[in-house]
């Protein structure tokens, strides 16, 4: 089958055996090119690149997967903290173990999570990343009745934008490029506008962070869901 990998920092396409052993076979129809697989290029070798995958069971079902294959055994795991797992990065498709840049994967069953009808295979690769914005939200205490703006334009703030729309909240943009200005608009956000009670930095760049923590309102609270990649310097008072 065909897969996606990394030798040295040029990615390949290259040809593999099929996946055999323990798991629920995927046949995929689609993955997304994450930001932080960017990043990865050169780090992680030797492995199928990929963590935002849809596809297709052997017996039809349409699937989105959750992109872990835990322990189940340790501390974290039995408490049902599994993204916790002590297997650390060992445990994530597409860092640690073979992701959804192939034709086929292996997942356990308890990854898979079947799409309702009318989904469009093509769009479920985005059900991880839109999960990660949504539970980030939740955990930032998003209400209907707060100002938010998003800082990046990139998959992770797209989805924020899209997800904060559908809990009736406003909504604003900062984006680099003209294409996710207009992705954004059509979402619904809006160009910034004075201080927000939430803002998102989607970025991952310590300059998206200080813009961030300009723009939230005394008492008002920024989300991080990304990564950073190199180390950041936290901003202090704003003046």
């Amino acid at each position: 089958m065909r897969a996606v990998r990394c030798k040295g920092r040029e990615v390949r396409v290259v040809e593999l055996p099929k996946p055999s052993g323990p798991g629920v076979r995927v046949r995929v129809a689609t993955a997304g090119v994450c930001g932080s697989d960017l990043h990865m290029l050169g780090q992680v070798q030797g492995v199928t690149l990929g963590h935002e995958i849809a596809g297709v069971t052997d017996d039809g079902t349409p699937v989105a997967v959750e992109p872990m294959s835990p322990c189940g055994r340790c501390e974290p795991c039995r408490a049902g903290d599994y993204n916790l797992c002590v297997d650390g990065a060992a445990m994530f498709h597409g860092v640690g173990r073979d992701g959804g840049m192939a034709d086929e994967m292996l997942v356990p069953a308890r990854a898979l999570v079947p799409l309702p009808s009318g989904l469009p295979l093509r769009d479920a690769s985005l059900v991880e990343p839109l999960a990660v914005m949504v539970y980030a939200l939740r955990r930032a205490g998003l209400r209907a009745s707060q100002r938010v703006a998003v800082v990046g334009g990139g998959t992770i703030g797209l989805c924020a934008v899209a997800a904060v729309r559908a809990s009736g909240a406003e909504v604003a943009l900062v984006a680099r490029y003209d294409a996710q200005r207009a992705a954004g608009e059509r979402l619904g956000a809006t160009q910034v506008s004075g201080q927000y009670d939430l803002v998102v930095e989607a970025a991952g760049s310590e300059s998206a962070l200080a813009q961030a923590v300009e723009l939230a309102k005394p008492g008002g609270k920024v989300s991080i869901p990304g990564i950073y990649w190199q180390p950041v310097n936290m901003p202090g008072l704003a003046m």
